[in-house]
């Protein structure tokens, strides 16, 4: 009888362990390799904007550290969701969630994953274990629509909008207000994808600009990931102009893409898988604004014939104003 109370006891204990000891952030891996699970939307680390610049950030952090990436490269929320039960379930320290279809799941994922850190964009998650990173959109979009508005002359401005997100509302409500501060009235044509995976498609991106510069826009903002690329040839074929996001895509069609609104992306993820590795990492919601220059639009050799003088003047005041904000 005694055996058997000690053997039951036993297993009680060890079904305990195993219940908690998974997800428990005192049960780190020891001395095994840090590991990071990254998933990336639609285009993945080749998209040229968004995705890419959080590669980047969690690429150049693995090649210094010697530390473990694994990608994931999902198209749609459902993938999305199978990639992140995999990840919370194949043992890594750190996951890194970069499409924004994902966050509305993050609190009850994290909520039961304690030791894990995760890694989020563009949405408010309060907890431990979660480090959100919100930007300032609606400044970034506001410093866009001044000088979009500019350069068009009052002509009208489009909008591509990927999703229908906070943050892209934001960032839409910024551009109008930036631009209808230069010129009151101003037309503003909004355009939207219906579904994650045309961010991944050039010609997708290709068409919307087809429609809305055959409806006399001049310039588009268009923060669509890969699928701005082909925002970016229609505005070259038509002579008109165009404006990227996330990552400095003014190379792409030097001379047709008036600027880019460029988020640090890239130093913000190599910080915080450098904290993570060192287990400093702190969740909480943490803003990033035009103070700092974490956010930015972007002047440099491929663009820089595109703005004269009175632009520039108008860029440092907005920028000056802006700063207050975060």
């Amino acid at each position: 009888m005694f055996r058997k109370i000690v053997c039951v006891l036993v297993l009680i204990s060890l079904a305990l362990v195993l219940f908690v000891c998974p997800n428990c952030r005192s049960c780190r891996r020891g001395d095994e390799e840090f590991s990071v699970a990254l998933i990336l939307g639609p285009g993945g680390k080749d998209d040229k904007s968004y995705n890419a610049m959080v590669w980047n950030g969690a690429n150049r952090a693995a090649q210094e550290f010697g530390l473990i990436i694994d990608e994931f490269m999902v198209m749609n929320e459902k993938e999305g969701l199978d990639a992140l039960y995999k990840c919370v379930k194949g043992d890594y320290d750190m996951v890194i969630v970069a499409p924004r279809f994902l966050n509305q799941y993050i609190r009850a994922v994290a909520g039961d994953n304690t030791g894990i850190d995760f890694l989020i964009f563009d949405s408010e998650v309060r907890a431990e274990n979660v480090f959100s990173c919100i930007f300032d959109a609606y400044a970034g979009g506001y410093l866009v629509g001044v000088v979009s508005a500019m350069k068009s002359e009052g002509e009208p401005l489009g909008f591509i909008a990927p999703d229908r997100s906070e943050y892209i509302q934001n960032l839409y409500r910024g551009y109008t207000e930036g631009a209808e501060g230069i010129f009151t009235g101003i037309e503003i044509e909004y355009k939207a994808f219906d579904r994650e995976s045309m961010m991944a498609d050039e010609k997708a991106g290709e068409q919307l600009a087809c429609e809305l510069y055959d409806s006399g826009v001049k310039v588009i903002f268009a923060p669509i990931g890969m699928a701005g690329v082909g925002v970016f040839k229609e505005a070259k074929e038509r002579g008109r102009l165009a404006v990227g996001c996330d990552a400095n895509q003014n190379y792409i069609e030097p001379g047709y893409v008036l600027t880019s609104l460029v988020r640090d992306i890239d130093a913000i993820v190599y910080q915080a898988i450098i904290d993570a590795f060192k287990g400093e990492l702190k969740g909480g919601l943490f803003y990033y604004g035009i103070s700092g220059g974490w956010l930015d639009i972007a002047i440099d050799e491929s663009n820089r014939d595109l703005f004269d003088e009175v632009m520039l003047e108008k860029v440092e005041q907005v920028k000056a104003v802006l700063r207050e904000r975060v």
